[in-house]
């Protein structure tokens, strides 16, 4: 049963009718409400309409496929996003993390793995809800009780991988950090490279220019480190 008070909702789009009667019973024993949808389409309307904790993504649907509708989302939404795909490639996995995944599962999976991947992830985001003064530095704020990102006082969307990324960063500023240390702020068995696609995407949402950039630096054949040039 997960660890929380709150029955969580997820939405599952997958149009195998076996595989996703057989996810979402997995789920549902697991003490999970779960929506299942078989289009693409609609699974996008029902994600962009809200009101869903996470979301289970196939990569391969009908109408709209996983990976826009993951992009989609993460325009105007942090829900946590799971990928399902036979797409087993280093970059076909980047490329996932790329439009905003926070975790994915290879086919053929057991249903208790994504059941174990569902309960990691609705654990590391209650974990990062908990009660902690605002850090401030620079321009970017971060507001760890509410969840919340604010760059020259606009709020900025960010997927749960990047918000601890740069949560990690901005407390510790000045340190530089390794790709493999930062690691643990994403998927389980991520790549090193999903560092640099979650850094990239961090540059594009808070640095004014991210092809110069003055907040998020890297230090070639090291990683990365957060610093205010300006201060």
């Amino acid at each position: 049963m997960p660890e929380t008070a709150k029955t969580q909702d997820i939405l599952l789009v997958e149009d195998d009718a076996r595989t996703a009667d057989t996810v979402a019973l997995y789920l549902r024993h697991g003490g999970y409400r779960v929506s299942v949808e078989h289009d693409g389409q609609k699974g996008l309307d029902r994600a962009l309409a809200g009101g869903f904790d996470l979301l289970i993504l196939d990569w391969m649907l009908p109408g709209v496929d996983g990976p826009e509708i993951c992009k989609q989302v993460r325009a105007q939404s942090d829900v946590l996003i799971l990928m399902l795909t036979a797409r087993v490639a280093e970059h076909e996995r980047l490329e996932g993390f790329d439009v905003g995944a926070d975790d994915y599962v290879a086919k053929p999976f057991s249903p208790r793995e994504v059941l174990a991947r569902v309960n990691a992830m609705m654990r590391r985001s209650r974990n990062d809800t908990k009660d902690y003064p605002l850090l401030r530095v620079g321009s970017v704020t971060i507001n760890e009780e509410q969840h919340r990102v604010d760059v020259r006082g606009e709020r900025v969307e960010l997927t749960p991988a990047e918000y601890a990324i740069l949560t990690r960063l901005v407390k510790a500023r000045g340190k530089v950090f390794s790709r493999e240390s930062l690691l643990s702020d994403c998927a389980p068995d991520a790549l090193s490279r999903t560092v640099d696609v979650h850094i990239k995407n961090l540059r594009f949402k808070i640095e004014e220019d991210r092809g110069n950039p003055r907040l998020l630096h890297t230090v070639f054949g090291t990683g990365y480190k957060f610093e205010d040039v300006d201060e």
